[in-house]
């Protein structure tokens, strides 16, 4: 290549001005601008729900505190809605359990294997059990084909290679850290739970009530459970069922000392 044609491949970048750092200022604030409006309770849960949710709440607030108007729930729960599914989506996932210790096996694979796919239902504790039975069998089979491998009888021909048995045992194991799920998947779903409670705390700052009867389940938690069950569906994952979210709901607004 001639020097002339090699300084016509040359490209030139123009010099940009120093702005004194409106150009990236102005970048942050429109990355925070639409981050805020994709977790705002209108866009969340839409302005139709958030108005009825917002009479609902109006029809049983005490006389002497203001009005229950949709934009003052939206100030009061936006907050939550800004942290509360990346926080419950986190806490369900299998990575938040990867430096967890089991005893599965003797042997662990390294953190990278934990980043397999994974489906999208979070199955509860019965078809977890029983995967975790699947591969006991895994386990103690291949145990009894290494025991074979190593017989008297199959030595005479050749000697044991324990390579293939350790990439299996290494499948096992990564298997087990994705069954394991994230702490959020424990029993009541504590991440979910939280979100329960400080939603409960700000219905009672807008209407001066817990809305709760005593702590045998009445007619009287209807209203309650439903009202908070409209304000987290939206921000649960499909993987936990409405009968789910109804069953943290029901457990946690009968424990009036952790409120």
């Amino acid at each position: 290549m001639s020097r002339k044609e090699h300084n016509d491949n040359i490209v030139v970048h123009e010099p940009v001005t120093f702005d004194g750092g409106r150009l990236a200022s102005e970048s942050r604030a429109s990355r925070t601008l639409r981050f805020v409006y994709a977790s705002s309770p209108r866009t969340v849960l839409g302005y139709t729900e958030l108005a009825c949710i917002a009479a609902d709440l109006n029809e049983r607030r005490a006389e002497s505190l203001c009005e229950i108007t949709p934009a003052r729930l939206m100030r009061k729960v936006r907050r939550k809605y800004a942290f509360a599914a990346e926080f419950l989506a986190a806490s369900l996932a299998p990575k938040s359990a990867a430096f967890e210790d089991f005893t599965l096996d003797e042997e662990r694979g390294s953190p990278d294997q934990t980043n397999g796919s994974r489906p999208v239902a979070i199955p509860d504790a019965t078809v977890r059990r029983a995967a975790y039975a699947k591969l006991r069998q895994a386990c103690d089979a291949l145990r009894k084909t290494e025991r074979l491998l190593k017989s008297e009888e199959i030595a005479l021909f050749c000697t044991y290679d324990p390579k293939p048995a350790r990439a299996l045992r290494r499948e096992i194991v990564r298997a087990a850290r994705l069954m394991r799920g994230g702490w959020g998947t424990k029993r009541g779903y504590p991440a979910l739970r939280q979100i329960v409670l400080d939603l409960h705390r700000d219905i009672f700052d807008l209407t001066g009530d817990w809305q709760r009867g005593d702590r045998i389940e009445d007619a009287q938690d209807e209203f309650l459970t439903s009202i908070l069950c409209r304000l987290t569906r939206p921000l649960v994952p499909d993987s936990i069922s409405d009968s789910g979210i109804r069953r943290v709901i029901n457990t946690a607004i009968r424990q009036p000392h952790q409120i």
